[in-house]
């Protein structure tokens, strides 16, 4: 594992930042075949020095992602275009740095961000650790580290947000203490958090069009999972996106863009699949060439997907959206691969990948880099730099062969559309880079999510998976194989459970919804038995769940007699940590066993 570590904080120059010299201080992921470099900022897996910090198979010196940034956009009510978008630092930087000021008449100045220069890496093993080991009579070694202690659960400057990283609250008083056994809250065997803003100074990516003045707390996480090719090379990311402005934005659309380089930049194709809310970077041939300092993948080369396993929540407009109509007609709107449509709950409906654009670096500048912000805005709400918007067939530009009387939704998505909502219904044969057929290029994915409304105070969050793949006959079937990949990894985000018996996201412990409810044990730690008595409790029976700290359920039991202590053999668990959860009607509580021998 390689990290940065840094013993003094040195103040950036905001011009420094401002024009893309990335001084930021990173670290890096890499428990499983990905090795991937984490930057407090919007753009993730780039290296100031080598470009590119993707490298799949780890230590292999080859990388399939140049960079990959967060876009934000949309209006305010007088029609004022708000963005933040990046492409890579060497062409500008709209993000820096820190939280913002709960206020949005008080800016971040200079010296918090750099405050914030950094990110916060864990292990899960030294959570688990922390949980068997502290206040345990066994252990009396043992010392509690500082990737727990200085966990930034807090935020101790005046005038900001006091909770920032999430924790588990063991004991529920609202403060973050290691000392008292609360402890991080994290996804993955490997976590890295970080937090940024768009406030901090002129966005040279972008052109300094108008700020949007938002908190981006992000997550980065990977599973050690061997045994399971597709989480053995996938990397998670979820970002937490906090309006602090006092005015609406509408029209918002959130866009993640990946700059594909498949080993050599200038020889990729890109498609999507619209029905698995993804796209892809995949080799145009099925040889690909060496780059000085960057060695390419020869023969049969890899594809790399970008997931979109959940975006922000859709706009409430009182109805449960669903993929068909009640004549069993498509519904061409975002429910056709939304997440939560159709499951008869109003208003509960988030998108998935509602767009999907093509970026060349170089080539038909109509195509390629955006420069201004309108531009940038073009490609979120589906045109072209030039402002045409896409069209079927050829590159998806009239000048390259597409047809202007069938529009797209979506570039490049093969036969993924069955019910052609890429095209407004129109059925049209499946369309790809690879027949269409286009010259391959130095290609940037760009996946859409919106438009939706953000008032002052929303929050709205995208969760994205970052999916290689490898097969060792061409570069059709890697992407064969990937698409195989995303389907493991998006049932597996949708169960809340990876091959390995990891949760993805904890369930255990986040809310202690209960006001009065208490649990006492005894003994804790046990050894064969434990007693299990209860006060304030609001009813007459109690379901108790035992579960390790995987989540794996241990034992479920039904108590009625609640008056008197109950016994509870736990003779046949494992030593180590486990979560009491403690249901009755209306109430619910956690406590800790650990049980020793």
């Amino acid at each position: 594992m390689h990290i940065k570590l840094f013993a003094t904080l040195l103040i950036i120059p905001l011009a420094n930042i401002a024009f893309g010299q990335y001084n930021f201080r990173d670290s890096i992921l890499d428990v499983n075949n990905v090795s991937a470099q984490i930057n407090p900022s919007g753009t993730q897996f780039y290296n100031s020095n080598s470009g590119g910090a993707f490298e799949v198979p780890i230590n292999s010196n080859r990388s399939t992602i140049f960079s990959s940034s967060l876009w934000l956009g949309g209006v305010d009510v007088n029609n004022s275009l708000h963005i933040a978008a990046e492409i890579n630092p060497e062409q500008g930087v709209d993000f820096f740095p820190g939280p913002l000021p709960l206020s949005p008449l008080i800016h971040i100045d200079s010296a918090t961000s750099e405050i914030y220069n950094r990110v916060w890496h864990i292990m899960k093993e030294e959570v688990d650790e922390y949980l068997l080991k502290y206040q345990n009579p066994l252990y009396p070694e043992y010392i509690i580290p500082e990737s727990i202690l200085g966990w930034p659960a807090h935020n101790y400057i005046s005038g900001y947000n006091y909770y920032l990283a999430p924790f588990f609250d063991v004991d529920n008083d609202g403060y973050y203490n290691p000392f008292g056994g609360d402890y991080p809250d994290i996804r993955g065997d490997e976590c890295i958090f970080f937090v940024f803003n768009d406030q901090l100074n002129y966005h040279s990516s972008t052109g300094g069009a108008d700020l949007l003045n938002f908190e981006i707390r992000g997550m980065a996480y990977a599973f050690n999972c061997p045994e399971n090719d597709a989480f053995h090379n996938t990397v998670f990311l979820n970002y937490k996106i906090i309006s602090r402005s006092d005015i609406s934005f509408y029209n918002m659309s959130c866009g993640i863009m990946t700059d594909f380089d498949i080993g050599y930049p200038t020889d990729d194709y890109v498609g999507c699949d619209v029905q698995r809310n993804c796209y892809y970077g995949y080799n145009a041939d099925d040889w690909d060439n060496n780059l000085p300092g960057n060695s390419g993948y020869g023969y049969y080369p890899p594809a790399q997907a970008t997931v979109i396993l959940v975006g922000p929540k859709a706009d409430d407009d009182g109805i449960d959206n669903t993929m068909y109509d009640e004549f069993g007609n498509p519904n061409l709107d975002f429910s056709t691969n939304g997440i939560n449509c159709g499951d008869e709950i109003v208003d509960n409906e988030k998108y998935g990948m509602s767009r999907f654009a093509s970026i060349t670096g170089g080539g038909n500048p109509a195509m390629s880099d955006p420069q201004t912000a309108i531009e940038f805005y073009n490609y979120l709400r589906g045109y072209w730099r030039d402002g045409s918007p896409f069209c079927y067939g050829g590159t998806g530009h009239p000048s390259g062969g597409g047809n202007t009387s069938i529009p797209a939704r979506f570039l490049f998505p093969g036969n993924s559309d069955p019910v052609f909502w890429g095209t407004n219904g129109i059925a049209v044969d499946a369309w790809d880079e690879n027949t269409a057929p286009n010259y391959p290029g130095d290609r940037r994915g760009l996946g859409i999510s919106g438009p939706f409304t953000m008032h002052p105070g929303h929050i709205k969050e995208i969760d994205i998976a970052y999916v290689y793949a490898r097969s060792q006959t061409d570069e059709i079937n890697s992407v064969e194989l990937l698409l195989s990949y995303v389907d493991e990894i998006r049932n597996a985000f949708v169960s809340n459970q990876t091959p390995c018996g990891n949760e993805i996201i904890h369930t255990q412990m986040q809310k202690n919804t209960t006001a009065g409810l208490q649990i006492k044990l005894f003994p804790n730690p046990a050894n064969q038995f434990i007693n299990i008595s209860f006060s304030n409790l609001d009813y007459q029976s109690v379901n108790v769940i035992i579960r390790d700290i995987n989540a794996r359920v241990m034992g479920s039991y039904k108590i009625s007699d609640i008056i008197q202590e109950n016994i509870i053999d736990v003779s046949a668990y494992p030593e180590g940590i486990y979560i009491v959860e403690v249901k009755s009607k209306s109430q619910t509580s956690f406590t800790k066993l650990s049980v020793m021998r």
